[in-house]
């Protein structure tokens, strides 16, 4: 979409001005598909070449540590229970550290582990970036400076 008026800023710059717009931004969404025939570490290495960033083990790795796949990375994704796949579109969303992160009912199919993890990756997007959340649980909201709420009564 092209804006029709104004801009969006990240850390000074124009989100114009980035190579590629998608290196920006991060997106968690109940709709986000995976290739369910890949392993979790295939699809990363995807969704870096997507993104025009070179992959290695490590920083792969270092990701799915952090959602607690890191030992199911050869597994295909196929496999996954729901809420493994929703640790996974964090992986898939985290893993070029965008500026601007978009989470759509961040804590969806999460179990008490994968609700503490996005509580702390949303902290930790806080104070380096844009954290944008659309949710019903109002749970999900308690750390947040700024809230909009859209429930329009007829």
């Amino acid at each position: 979409l092209t804006p029709t008026e104004g801009t969006v800023n990240v850390k000074m710059q124009s989100v114009g001005r980035f190579r590629s717009k998608r290196s920006c931004i991060g997106l968690v969404s109940p709709y986000l598909q995976m290739y369910d025939e890949f392993s979790a570490k295939e699809n990363l290495r995807l969704a870096l070449a997507i993104r025009g960033v070179a992959a290695s083990d490590s920083p792969i790795d270092e990701m799915l540590e952090r959602v607690f796949l890191h030992d199911r990375r050869n597994d295909p994704v196929r496999t996954f229970s729901s809420g493994m796949k929703q640790r996974m579109k964090y992986a898939f969303a985290l893993i070029h550290q965008p500026p601007i992160l978009i989470l759509d009912e961040p804590t969806a199919n999460l179990d008490d582990e994968g609700i503490g993890m996005v509580r702390q990756i949303m902290k930790q997007q806080l104070p380096n970036g844009i954290l944008l959340v659309a949710t019903n649980d109002l749970s999900d909201i308690d750390t947040f400076d700024m809230q909009i709420d859209l429930n329009v009564k007829n």
